[in-house]
């Protein structure tokens, strides 16, 4: 199904076998330029892909009717969250792009002490659509989405996650591995710092809210690069042991 155009409809477009899009219409009919006969994968965001077929396009929206129904083996066997600290520029849209690529279901934006970079709504849709296409380009069932908070709302979320992983550059001990090699995982957070990394207050406050702190090396990462390097840590780990 890989070298099928992927799109993601909503739940209620679909009635048994008939699919009728409307939310990906202009993309599919105008965009596109499909026509009846014209093979597609449609997710309904749910970890399932449906190869369909094209039966009809209106004015409005496209038909299409389901001939095969799997579940995605893109997805993981476990659920991953991204927590990263606002940046400047352009870096956020590669992270958001590059971790869905690396099979994270939610990303969360976070301000703290020494965040310089901002998100306000128009880059937050920007980098929502950015979610979206990764998804369909990497072969996801799932649509990553993007959202923010502060960082006292992110460690009030922490309780939500078997596993919290807090990569802060003063920690000296305790890598990834240590942390997650052989332990069973279902629900796991990542929280990466911004380009001015965190206070001692806000790494204790994360670790009092259940984190493990763990450190990336002895090598300085860019902010831009310890996000990837972890979800592919992690992936290595998890991925052999679910």
């Amino acid at each position: 199904m890989s070298q099928i155009r992927r799109f993601f409809a909503l739940p209620e477009e679909r009635q048994g076998d008939i699919v009728n899009v409307t939310s990906e219409y202009h993309h599919m009919a105008r965009v596109l330029r499909m026509k009846a006969g014209d093979k597609a994968v449609i997710c309904f965001n749910d970890g399932w892909e449906h190869l369909s077929v094209v039966e009809n396009i209106d004015g409005k929206s496209v038909v299409l009717r389901i001939e095969e129904s799997r579940v995605s083996s893109a997805e993981n066997g476990y659920l991953t969250t991204l927590y990263f600290g606002v940046c400047k520029g352009d870096k956020n849209d590669f992270v958001v792009q590059k971790a869905v690529e690396l099979g994270v279901n939610r990303v969360v934006l976070f301000d703290s002490r020494y965040t310089v970079g901002e998100c306000d709504d128009k880059k937050l849709e920007r980098l929502n659509r950015i979610a979206l296409e990764a998804s369909k380009q990497c072969g996801r069932a799932i649509a990553v989405q993007v959202s923010r908070c502060n960082f006292a709302r992110l460690t009030e979320e922490l309780k939500n996650y078997d596993i919290a992983l807090f990569c802060y550059e003063n920690q000296r001990e305790g890598t990834v591995f240590d942390v997650l090699d052989s332990k069973p995982v279902k629900n796991i957070a990542i929280i990466v710092g911004s380009e001015g990394g965190f206070s001692p207050e806000e790494a204790q406050a994360a670790v009092d809210a259940g984190a493990t702190a763990v450190t990336l090396g002895k090598r300085i990462l860019r902010a831009e690069t310890a996000p990837l390097y972890v979800l592919s840590l992690t992936d290595g780990i998890l991925g052999r042991t679910k």
